[in-house]
């Protein structure tokens, strides 16, 4: 399922703890805009591939992590991109330097 989440960082550039309900299987991304990294969180695989794809589908960077650890955003430009994992788990986040 697609799900869009609500941003992570409040207008004053400060970290907001998101209190979700998330379901079995639900992904979490964090922050949102992301910058230098992104963390994943409540993945239930672990080490898992992923993919992070531009919004006309081209895939800029992939790669395996581990659940609960960070993923360096370095080589990605700034824009929206779509995060999916083996399971084909999509998620939208914003990168910015």
């Amino acid at each position: 399922k697609f799900v869009v989440q609500k941003h992570t960082f409040n207008a004053n550039n400060d970290l907001v703890i998101l209190n979700q309900n998330l379901e079995n299987g639900d992904v979490l991304l964090y922050p949102n805009p992301a910058d230098q990294y992104l963390f994943v969180s409540n993945y239930s695989q672990s080490p898992f591939h992923y993919e992070i794809l531009n919004l006309i589908g081209t895939c800029v960077q992939k790669g395996f992590a581990e659940c609960n650890t960070s993923i360096p955003l370095d080589n990605i430009p700034s824009g929206v991109y779509l995060f999916t994992t083996g399971s084909t788990i999509l998620k939208l986040f914003v990168r910015h330097h």
